[in-house]
């Protein structure tokens, strides 16, 4: 049994129409109409009285059927949109390679913590690179050096850490 079917019939008998749920479902009325026949042939039943054409009045055969197709199509419409949500728990991060190598690992840790069912994959890139990301959508969050920037104002810039970049040598270098 093809889902289509199964909700043409729950439209019909929402709008009490089968005009009406075409127009709803953006199909043709003889599109309704062969869905609707199809489906009773395929189940052995007619859900609908033939009335000449005007308002759709269910059988009682009909009448039986409906909760059970209007529960079986909000589960399957709902097991979908459970399946997409869980699909779209992705998060893609982008930073320098001296980020990722030292300060993203504890980021990480706090970001696995708190979302255990977000995947975050992690890119190493550079700022001018991980700004053309973001604006293409290729990337999510970004890290950059601030002092890579340069009056970017189509971005939310929010600290994270304050690093000193010191040069160390011998006294006798």
């Amino acid at each position: 049994m093809e889902l289509k079917y199964v909700e043409a019939f729950l439209h019909v008998v929402e709008k009490g129409s089968f005009s009406e749920a075409a127009e709803a479902l953006f199909i043709t009325q003889p599109t309704i109409s062969s869905r609707i026949q199809r489906l009773e042939q395929e189940i052995g039943i007619v859900l609908f009285e033939r009335n000449g054409g005007k308002k759709a009045v269910l059988t009682s055969a009909g009448e039986q059927v409906y909760p059970f197709f209007k529960n079986g199509y909000r589960w399957i419409q709902e097991g979908i949109d459970a399946v997409k949500a869980s699909a779209n728990k992705r998060i893609r991060l982008s930073c320098p390679n001296h980020m990722g190598q030292y300060i993203l690992p504890a980021v990480l840790k706090m970001l696995y913590q708190r979302f255990p069912h977000y995947e975050f994959p992690l890119s190493i890139r550079t700022t001018p690179y991980i700004l053309d990301d973001l604006r293409n959508a290729e990337t999510d969050v970004g890290f950059v050096y601030l002092d890579n920037i340069k009056d970017e104002k189509e971005f939310i810039f929010t600290p994270v850490t304050r690093e000193q970049t010191v040069l160390v040598c011998s006294p006798a270098h």
